[in-house]
């Protein structure tokens, strides 16, 4: 943690050389093309590192195990009873590639979005670097909301697709999140598919239905990212 006498000077820094200073910030990242300007004043705020080039999740994941990190633990899942998921940076990858090239085979573009209903699992993180791996816009929705909230955000998004899990697990019950999301889509006349997490094999699933853990089955480990303009959206 910074002491104040630290932060003091950070902020000054930040100040009294604003582009120099997030120069430097930016030159720890992977850039597939480096910036023309770091930033470019408007009446509407500016753009920042125009016309450089990236994939946050190539710095997520491929940066950190081109670095020799590939074995070390990139995330940390813990449920209600302390029981824990490890997952390194080199299985994160792989599981997002496999996501990713599914999502490619909806036929799903890049500024499209996608909402993700679903608990704060290792999953969850998976969706949602799978669509910023391809430009897919995602849209994260807090899977205690009701069917009436989430209709409202779907509508809202011109989202055509859903990710979640057929339940999550709260206070020692399980949650039927697959239920909800039915309801908050049925009316929605250009919605294409529910793509889901399925944790509990008894759970039947409709036609426009897909059992995500049996499709990435059949995908390749190796996504290459789409590489996004600094300014074009990662997720509402």
């Amino acid at each position: 943690m910074l002491s104040k006498a630290d932060f003091d000077k950070l902020h000054k820094e930040s100040i009294s050389d604003r582009d120099n200073f997030w120069k430097n910030k930016a030159d720890n990242l992977f850039w597939y093309k480096k910036w023309d300007k770091v930033f470019e004043d408007s009446e509407f705020g500016g753009k920042w590192f125009v016309g450089g080039k990236t994939n946050i999740t190539y710095n997520c994941l491929d940066k950190n195990i081109q670095n020799g990190n590939g074995n070390n633990i990139a995330y940390i899942w813990t449920n209600e009873e302390g029981n824990e998921q490890k997952i390194s940076y080199s299985e994160l990858l792989i599981k997002v590639n496999k996501t990713a090239n599914f999502l490619n085979t909806l036929g799903i573009k890049k500024g499209e979005i996608v909402t993700i209903y679903m608990p704060s699992t290792i999953d969850q993180v998976v969706s949602m670097l799978a669509c910023a791996r391809l430009g897919i816009v995602h849209s994260v929705v807090f899977a205690g909301f009701s069917f009436q909230a989430l209709q409202t955000r779907i509508v809202d998004a011109k989202s055509k697709y859903v990710i979640t899990s057929d339940y999550a697990y709260r206070k020692g019950k399980s949650i039927d999140l697959i239920s909800t999301v039915r309801k908050a889509t049925e009316n929605i006349s250009d919605f294409q598919k529910l793509i889901v997490f399925k944790r509990d094999q008894k759970t039947e699933l409709n036609n426009n239905e897909i059992n995500l853990y049996e499709e990435i089955k059949l995908q390749s480990d190796n996504c290459d990212p789409v590489w996004m303009d600094s300014e074009e959206t990662l997720f509402i």
